[in-house]
């Protein structure tokens, strides 16, 4: 795996990660208290298994094997295989941190070098009578190919076939006499023969295996490498896949690449090709960075850690009165005249921060992280200046002051393991702080700024625009409540001009502009010509809400995002235009930040979309037959809508017709976004986003909420049959997610979903990247991904339910397994997943008929189809076809007949095993 690990994927299901992590720590935590009771590890071992998945599924392989071995440690102690010590029980939950820990290093920028992780992993393999070398947690960067000057040979198939063969057995020579002797000139043979076959070779692929396996060969030079029994292992590989090129078969085993570079990484012999192997694949750099994971490392005695406890408290104190300071500054003046911005400024506090700085310093020189202590010292500097003059106050040194304290308390967090990117921060924030006291203007300090801001200095910023945000969006939900009363209104210029002052300070002119224009918007609203328009009240929460989310993605903003911002832009400046109102910017000094002025024939020309003109999507399914698997089971789904739909008319307090409405969304969802059809997914998803909230309220729909709903419905089944006659359908998805919005009865709620509408539901690029299943069916890469990550949710549901039958915890699968093993029929059954598909909508009906009178025999039945599925999972998961769980199918059905008619449960579970 290359160190520059894409972070995105991780970052969408790392709160899922956390959570399963989590929840095995809790497991522990009560082993620990009760060391003969490991009964809750058998939950620990779904919890792993949910995580091992979510780390496979985001390219974490060396994470995924680390979490395949922790699984293995739960499953033997909870069957006493192996006995709970609390020794081990320590060393597991260690392990457990250590991969959280890991983890997130990960997202703050960290490279992915599982290697760090073997020392850990380690003492608990030993512990199951195991053994682990070292190369398992060896994941570099296979997709890199050989140089092109390295020697090639031409050969006819007949002579190509005969050159083989004899490498070979020359390669088996030199290898037996190197094994009785240890002789250099045999580990030359072998390499002449291994180097010889890499020129033979004209696919890229083959020719950098043995490219780096006659490195590997050179290595055995070194004593430590020779007497490696994994090395010696490899070497009777090598001649398997030898024996492979002779047969014709030039594809070689999926780690055998990883095996030889590990050998290469860790060899320091001076050799040619050995060193250009370590070149192309940046082999040092991971060896170089294998340093252990801390997360429990004895760095600070008892007296230093109770000193740290002292300081995290003192430093809570410094911040509130931090958030004293600020809300005293006049932001509307300030950078203009600071003199008159800062006449309410109350020294007194500053002068409090200082001196509460000072006694904090004098206990932070006890630590002995001395970054930390140096940055405890540029900070007291940098507010003695700020104390004695106040014309050095400025949006800069606020920033920076306040970043600095959040920097303090992450470093207490994680005061034990600072890492190498953590010192980092901290000495480019000391270097802030520092020209801070040096006196240095804000234009100096803008000038010395990076092109990307530091990690804890930009989660500082963030939190300070949602802040403000959340002020702003507080008063405007009082005035839209009541618009005769403008009195909440003077309560958003300063939140907003300190929002404003940040973006400008970060060089951000989208978001700035934005917030710029939406305060001409709400000056806008306080004149007494201004008539009142709901539009225009959901215009500013929806773009400030979007200002908002643009600020949580920073610093990877998505493209989507800031079109948003862009079109946002675009209708707050047209509807001031159309109201005749002037936002030209005014000439102002450089440091105010203002809105840019929009063309005025950029406004002329920009259309206006109407509800019947929204911009229309085009929906297509993957393939013909996924499409008509498709629309066969929506036309199902939606007639089942609009008969819940009439039920509700007729008593509108119904709540079972309300949960199937509910769950008939989520099939169209699941089933849209399985197939390709993003707009109906996207529409479907937020039908039942509101749905979701409306039973959580245990709130009803009025009747026109249920008028709204049936409308969608139609158009579902429109756009149903405009897919079933022409094979596409263009969707306004717009319009129709503006309709979802509006069934909510709160403007504020309204913005809320319409801005993550914005941000949130471009509709994907169709996939063109493909995997092949069982080697013969291809499937879209896309849909693959989105049914593993769906199936993989649903399957954790059914086996935790499961789990929970089988402790008395539960007397029969909840409603969440029915809803589980539903979508997960549909799903497979959309992503040609026959067997499993057909194995789980079996599930689903014997359930619904024996819902209610549940028995052990019931639980037996359901445990092995649950088991069964999961089998099938997995197969796929290895992109193989599962087999047909014929007999179990049969049972199944049988009992289903069964339950209908009111019999005992009688089948024949010797009959439950794969055909």
């Amino acid at each position: 795996m290359s160190e520059d690990f894409d972070i995105g994927p991780l970052t969408w299901v790392k709160d899922e990660i956390n959570q399963s992590l989590d929840s095995v720590l809790e497991n522990l935590t009560s082993v620990q208290s009760n060391i003969h009771d490991t009964s809750v590890l058998r939950f620990s071992q779904t919890y792993l298994y949910q995580a091992s998945g979510a780390l496979d599924m985001v390219g974490l392989e060396g994470c995924k094997r680390f979490c395949g071995e922790l699984e293995k440690l739960a499953s033997k102690l909870e069957k006493k295989t192996l006995e709970a010590t609390p020794e081990m029980v320590e060393a597991f939950i260690k392990a457990v941190k250590t991969l959280k820990y890991y983890i997130q290093e990960l997202l703050n920028g960290a490279p992915d070098i599982p290697l760090r992780l073997y020392s850990v992993l380690n003492p608990i393999v030993v512990a199951q009578g195991e053994t682990m070398d070292e190369s398992e947690l060896f994941f570099p960067d296979t997709s890199n190919s050989a140089p092109k000057d390295v020697p090639s040979r031409e050969f006819s198939d007949e002579g190509y076939a005969k050159f083989i063969v004899e490498q070979r057995l020359q390669y088996q020579k030199s290898l037996l006499n190197w094994l009785q002797t240890k002789q250099t000139s045999a580990v030359e043979s072998m390499r002449d023969a291994v180097s010889n076959v890499s020129q033979a070779q004209h696919k890229s692929s083959v020719k950098t295996l043995w490219w780096a396996a006659s490195a590997f060969t050179e290595t055995l030079e070194l004593p430590a490498i020779a007497e490696n029994a994994s090395a010696k292992k490899l070497l009777r590989r090598l001649d398997q896949e030898l024996r492979q090129l002779t047969d014709g078969v030039d594809k070689p085993h999926n780690n055998l690449l990883r095996d030889i570079l590990y050998f290469v990484a860790i060899s320091e012999i001076d050799k040619d090709t050995v060193l250009k192997v370590k070149e192309v694949f940046e082999l040092d750099d991971i060896v170089d960075k294998k340093s252990t994971v801390r997360v429990s490392a004895s760095m600070a005695d008892a007296n230093e850690l109770a000193v740290l406890e002292q300081l995290k408290g003192e430093l809570e104190g410094l911040r509130e009165i931090w958030d004293e300071v600020s809300n005293s500054i006049d932001f509307d003046k300030l950078d203009i005249d600071s003199d008159s911005a800062l006449v309410n400024l109350d020294n007194v506090l500053i002068t409090k921060f200082a001196d509460k700085l000072n006694t904090s310093q004098g206990l932070a020189q006890k630590l002995s992280q001395i970054v930390v202590v140096d940055l405890f010292t540029a900070l007291q500097q940098a507010s003695n200046i700020l104390r004695d003059d106040k014309s050095k106050v400025n949006h800069a040194a606020l920033i920076e002051v306040a970043s600095a304290l959040h920097l303090l308390d992450s470093s207490f967090s994680n005061y034990q393991h600072l890492d190498a990117d953590s010192i980092q921060s901290l000495l480019y924030e000391i270097q802030r702080l520092e020209a801070i006291a040096s006196g240095l203007n804000y234009d100096q300090l803008e000038s010395d700024r990076t092109g990307e801001l530091d990690r804890d200095t930009l989660n500082a910023v963030v939190k300070d625009i949602n802040a403000s945000l959340k002020v702003v969006e507080q008063a405007l939900d009082t005035f839209f409540r009541n618009p005769a009363e403008k009195s909440p209104l003077s309560l958003v210029g300063k939140p907003i001009k300190q929002v404003a002052a940040i973006f400008d300070m970060l060089s951000m002119p989208m978001p700035l502009n934005v917030v710029n224009t939406s305060g001409h918007f709400i000056q806008y609203f306080q004149q007494d010509s201004y008539k009142v328009n709901q539009a225009d009240f959901e215009l500013i929460a929806e773009s400030l809400s979007m200002v908002g989310l643009y600020a949580e993605e920073m610093p990877r903003v998505r493209p989507e995002s800031e079109q948003a911002l862009e079109g946002a832009l675009e209708r707050l400046n047209r509807t001031l235009v159309a109201a005749g109102v002037d936002v030209t910017p005014h000439e102002k000094p450089a440091t105010e930040p203002i809105a840019e002025a929009v063309e005025d024939d950029a406004l002329e020309s920009a259309p206006v979309l109407d509800s019947g003109e929204s911009e229309k999507i085009l929906d297509q399914a993957f393939d013909a037959e996924l499409l008509d698997i498709y629309l066969t089971e929506a036309e199902e789904v939606l007639a089942h809508i609009a008969q819940n739909l009439q039920a509700l008319r007729v008593n509108a307090s119904a709540n079972e017709p309300l949960v199937e409405i509910r769950r008939s969304y989520h099939t169209l969802k699941g089933s849209g976004r399985t197939v390709g059809l993003v707009g109906l997914g996207e529409v479907a998803a937020k039908v039942e986003i509101f749905l979701n909230g409306i039973l959580d309220k245990k709130a009803f729909l009025d009747p026109a909420q249920i008028a709204k709903i049936e409308e969608i419905t139609g158009a579902f089944a429109a756009w149903a049959a405009e897919l079933r006659a022409n094979n596409q359908v263009y969707v306004p998805q717009a319009y129709w997610l503006d309709k979802v919005a509006d069934l909510s009865d709160s403007a504020a709620g309204k913005a809320k979903i319409k801005a993550e509408i914005e941000t949130q539901t471009k509709p994907a690029k169709k996939a063109e990247e493909h995997v092949l299943i069982g080697g013969t069916r291809k499937l879209s890469r896309a849909l693959y991904d989105i049914f593993m990550n769906e199936s993989m949710q649903n399957l954790t549901i059914l086996e935790q339910d499961v789990a929970k039958i089988a402790e008395h915890k539960a007397t029969e699968p909840v409603k969440a397994a029915r809803q589980a093993v539903h979508t997960l029929a549909s799903n497979a059954l959309a992503a040609e997943f026959t067997p499993m598909g057909e194995l789980c909508r079996a599930v689903e009906h014997w359930i619904d008929e024996s819902f209610g009178n549940w028995t052990p025999q019931h639980l037996d039945l359901y445990s092995s189809a649950i088991k069964t599925v999961a089998s099938m999972w997995q197969k796929i998961s290895e992109l193989k076809n599962p087999r047909t769980a014929k007999a179990l199918i049969k049972v199944l059905t049988d009992a289903t007949v069964q339950a209908r008619q009111n019999k005992e449960l009688n089948v024949d579970f010797d009959g439950m095993s794969l055909a």
